[in-house]
């Protein structure tokens, strides 16, 4: 997040437009001000898993992300900017798309607004009936009719495309998702789509990924937390990815922020590892709060017991 001029209200409110930003992204940006000693929040509405409607300031230099030090000093309200934002990409959005083969289209607008489109359900369900939605990059999206043989058209090209785009900023989801009406829903890969498995794990590497870039820039700084690595190990009865993170007590007089797992790792003295289900340490009273960034982190309250660890230990480490 470049941080500029605020310009007057009167002089932005024509050049409000929306955008869509994934959740990775957001939270990065937003770390990297705050270490820079100018906390700053990007004003944002989630429209589905990862991902935001945000609006911008189109100026000379590009587009300026709208945070909250913008609207204190506009003096405006989010919702009224983000009206405001909506109608002026609506506005801008009137082209067909493109049909590129039976049942797939392809958004028509090559500026850096394609994937800002995806917050305009109403202009995506012209295409098509609940369609299938791919954002390959900010200024490339695609719609299909959601048939099997769609799912794994769009999921080729998220594969193929994703690794290609190399500026940050263009990349928004590798998720395949369905437009229901207006809800923008995380599409389920139907039974027998041969690349639904290609695209979970490419979305859970990117997730690493977006972890690991955070934890760095936070871990390079003098903050008072501790970002808790994500890690992963193979079930060995099914083969499925495991993800873990660990809760350690050496360091437990110290807030640690944990990444949102399957599973919770404590070590205890004198024991082996004990592993945890995420969803039961959440609901121990006190012992994690969620934060308010979009990339899910939680913060770590008093330490449990040993007998509470004990208790609700369903495995060891694998290679224990």
């Amino acid at each position: 997040m470049r941080v500029a001029p605020i310009p007057p209200w009167n002089e932005a409110a024509p050049r409000l437009v929306g955008n869509v930003r994934n959740a990775g992204f957001i939270t990065v940006n937003e770390a990297a001000v705050e270490i820079a000693g100018q906390p700053n929040r990007y004003e944002r509405q989630q429209i589905a898993v990862d991902l935001y409607a945000t609006v911008n300031v189109e100026t000379a230099a590009g587009l300026e992300a709208v945070t909250s030090s913008h609207l204190a000093a506009w003096e405006q309200t989010f919702e009224h900017v983000q009206q405001i934002g909506q109608q002026r990409l609506r506005e801008r959005s009137m082209e067909a798309f493109i049909s590129v083969a039976d049942g797939l289209w392809k958004a028509p607008w090559t500026d850096d607004l394609a994937a800002a489109r995806v917050s305009l359900p109403e202009l995506l369900q012209q295409v098509c009936v609940d369609p299938y939605v791919i954002i390959v990059d900010a200024r490339t999206v695609y719609v299909a009719t959601p048939t099997v043989g769609n799912y794994d058209r769009l999921a080729s090209i998220l594969i193929e495309n994703f690794d290609t785009t190399t500026a940050d900023i263009d990349k928004v989801s590798l998720r395949v998702y369905q437009l229901v009406g207006s809800e923008l829903r995380v599409a389920v890969a139907p039974e027998d789509a041969a690349h639904g498995e290609d695209i979970r794990s490419r979305v859970d590497q990117e997730r690493a990924r977006e972890y690991a870039e955070e934890r760095e820039l936070w871990m390079e700084s003098s903050q008072d937390a501790v970002y808790a690595q994500l890690g992963m190990f193979r079930n060995r009865d099914n083969g499925l990815k495991v993800y873990w993170a660990a809760w350690a007590e050496s360091i437990a007089a110290v807030p640690q922020l944990l990444p949102e797992v399957d599973l919770v790792g404590f070590a205890l003295a004198t024991e082996e590892n004990h592993m945890v289900p995420f969803a039961d340490v959440a609901a121990s009273p006190g012992a994690l709060t969620r934060t308010s960034a979009p990339l899910p982190r939680w913060r770590t309250g008093p330490y449990p017991s040993h007998d509470w660890i004990r208790e609700h230990s369903i495995t060891r480490f694998p290679w224990h």
